[in-house]
């Protein structure tokens, strides 16, 4: 009865959570996959009882089955990454920062983009000879590139507008470092950077930066606590990807 109970009190947060989210802020891949972890978790403790007592008890057997194994999972590999994430190796001596881009809705910059922004702001406070790449393309839900509202962000917050470098054509981590390697070759030769993201991206950070080419030294951001499921689960996906697909 307990856990019924928690499930059916958290499948229904994770579905109105993932709801709010798709409308207040973009709507993502993750925000699905948080509603349809919510969903099944709702209907197995609204419908346990009934179900397990009629006809259809193997296949229940099974769908309970399928959804222990993808909690286990999900819990599992979150706090791998969120453990991998959780320590910084920047020794703050970089020639560059390199701020990876999230989502923005409309021109403002979403609150994980702000994070990774703030610790910026922090980085290049004490790296003062450092400069920072701001990368990111404009999205579906966008009026303006990822790193145009992040470039205003940091300009907003001090940072003089000759030490940012915007890097406007990216689509994805993989073409984050594509371009900001070229830039940053052709501008500073020789130099290791500093990368901040999320701490839940840190791990896959890491591993697009060293095929990438690139020498990095990661920066962890916080994150809203209204954010960890869908990140996670979107960034578990995206990880297996990675390793199937090198990309």
């Amino acid at each position: 009865m307990l856990l019924r109970i928690v499930f059916s009190v958290l499948g229904a947060f994770m579905i109105l959570n993932s709801s709010v989210l798709a409308v207040v802020s973009n709507f993502t891949f993750g925000n699905i996959l948080e509603f349809i972890g919510g969903a099944a978790l709702l209907v197995w403790g609204v419908f346990d009882n009934r179900i397990y007592s009629s006809k259809h008890k193997a296949l229940w057997r099974t769908f309970k089955t399928l959804v222990v194994i993808g909690i286990s999972t999900a819990v599992g590999f979150s706090m791998f990454l969120f453990a991998y994430g959780f320590t910084d190796t920047a020794r703050y001596n970089e020639r560059a920062l390199i701020v990876l881009g999230a989502a923005v809705k409309g021109d403002r910059v979403s609150k994980p983009l702000q994070a990774r922004l703030d610790k910026a702001v922090e980085y290049l406070n004490i790296n003062t000879s450092a400069v920072v790449v701001v990368t990111g393309g404009q999205g579906p839900q966008e009026s303006v590139t990822e790193a145009y509202a992040m470039e205003q962000y940091l300009i907003n917050h001090g940072i003089e507008q000759e030490r940012i470098i915007k890097e406007e054509q990216a689509t994805s981590t993989s073409e984050n470092y594509k371009f900001s390697k070229e830039i940053l070759d052709a501008r500073l030769g020789e130099y290791r950077a500093a990368v901040v993201t999320n701490g839940f991206h840190v791990y896959r950070a890491v591993q697009l930066a060293e095929l990438a080419g690139l020498d990095v030294a990661t920066i962890h951001a916080p994150m809203p606590w209204y954010s960890v499921v869908p990140m996670y689960l979107r960034e578990i996906l995206a990880v297996f990807k990675l390793w199937i697909l090198k990309y």
